[in-house]
């Protein structure tokens, strides 16, 4: 840890929000190691780091924000960096030092408590609040959810999800051990080994490289296998939904959507193409994009809340293009209808630059002019395909085309 300079920058990055449970950890575990101080401070970066006009701000003005003088920061940072909470990044720029705040969230229940890994931490904290106090947060974290026994689990069984190829002729007779065993064979047949580096290579392909890809690496092979995700899906999850644009990765926003995926595919997040639009399904789309907030309306798109990076984005569209929320909406609409089902940043940026570079008042005329520039497309691309270049230039050339006419100059 570095004292911080007299002038020195600092950039906050948070890229994550504390869950009850998180807040609950902090409150009767962190708090008696960490001191009212570094508490509060922690909480002031999560709340600076989630506002872009607000994460870079001189040390000075970040220790006023605090009430503190600039010299005690070291101390508080040093208690929060020991405790994984902050991680700091240093670089010299001209004359000052830039610093960059990465704030992290503290130990689920279950690490805290249970992983031999924090056994120090875990006495530390005994010590602190004595071994009474300690015993019933253990018992807190423990919660068990009490089922009014009126309800009937219906839930999925294992088996009917994960063992596709099960012989059921020759498990009928089976029972037991025998039956257990051979279950646990067909599961194994049946389970590709998740490769770290097939993942490396279609991040690649994505030119995507995240910062915590080594640490993580264990928890990712392990959400796929459970949720049965290889690493191409694995890799489009991570470069469109998990990384902020440092290249910080949200463990957490992973998960989510690795059982979203396990739950619906991404196949069911589709548009229907505009001709097979009805004019009530225009209507319906239409009224949601004028009457839904961005963020209201990414989350009855995606059929899930929108994660951090979703939610800068829909800043990014509203302070750089200058574009009102119903033009907001259509370009995620747009957006998700031509890239499977995904919010392409690039691809998004693209559209809202023609948006708002077109006099456009109304989101039924931004519809038209998006859809009919597409026909367009079609009918260019019709016509160079019936010249007279050779079939294997030709289809290589067409994958051209598509780039260029739907992402490139106009877009």
């Amino acid at each position: 840890m570095f004292n911080f300079e007299e002038n020195s920058l600092i950039n906050i990055k948070a890229p994550y929000y504390l869950s009850s449970s998180d807040e609950e950890m902090l409150g009767l575990v962190y708090l008696p190691l960490l001191g009212v101080e570094a508490f509060s401070t922690y909480h002031l970066l999560l709340s600076l780091g989630k506002e872009t006009s607000l994460s870079t701000l001189e040390v000075e003005d970040f220790a006023s924000k605090l009430g503190i003088k600039t010299v005690n920061l070291t101390s508080i940072f040093t208690k929060l960096e020991a405790l994984n909470l902050v991680s700091t990044y240093r670089k010299q720029e001209d004359d000052r030092g830039v610093y960059l705040l990465l704030v992290k969230p503290p130990l689920k229940p279950f690490d805290f408590f249970i992983r031999s890994s924090n056994e120090s931490m875990r006495e530390l904290v005994k010590n602190k609040v004595g071994e009474r106090s300690f015993v019933i947060y253990k018992k807190h974290f423990k919660v068990e959810d009490k089922i009014d026994p009126s309800y009937i689990n219906i839930s999925a069984e294992y088996s009917d999800v994960y063992i596709d190829n099960l012989d059921t002729s020759k498990a009928s007779y089976l029972s037991g051990e025998e039956l257990a065993s051979y279950l646990q064979n067909e599961e194994t047949k049946s389970k590709k080994k998740f490769d770290r580096e097939v993942l490396r290579e279609k991040l690649k392909e994505l030119n995507v490289i995240f910062i915590q890809f080594d640490e993580n690496y264990q928890e990712i092979e392990r959400v796929c296998s459970l949720y049965d995700i290889d690493e191409s899906i694995a890799s489009k999850i991570i470069s469109e939904h998990c990384l902020t644009t440092e290249g910080f990765f949200s463990l957490d926003t992973f998960i989510k959507h690795a059982k979203n995926h396990n739950r619906y595919g991404f196949s069911r997040i589709e548009t229907k193409k505009s001709e097979e639009i009805s004019s009530k399904d225009i209507n319906n789309l239409v009224r949601k994009m004028e009457t839904l907030s961005p963020s209201e309306f990414l989350a009855d798109l995606l059929r899930s809340q929108p994660t951090p990076s979703y939610l800068s984005f829909i800043n990014e569209l509203s302070s750089t293009y200058k574009i009102p929320n119903p033009f907001i909406n259509l370009v995620m609409s747009y957006t998700v209808d031509k890239c499977d089902g995904y919010i392409n940043f690039e691809f998004a940026r693209k559209v809202a630059i023609s948006l708002a570079s077109k006099e456009i008042n109304t989101v039924l005329d931004g519809l038209s002019f998006l859809y009919n520039r597409e026909e367009k497309v079609l009918k260019a691309k019709k016509k160079y395909s019936s010249s007279s270049k050779p079939k294997k230039e030709e289809k290589e050339e067409k994958i051209d085309i598509d780039l260029d006419s739907v992402l490139g100059e106009e877009i």
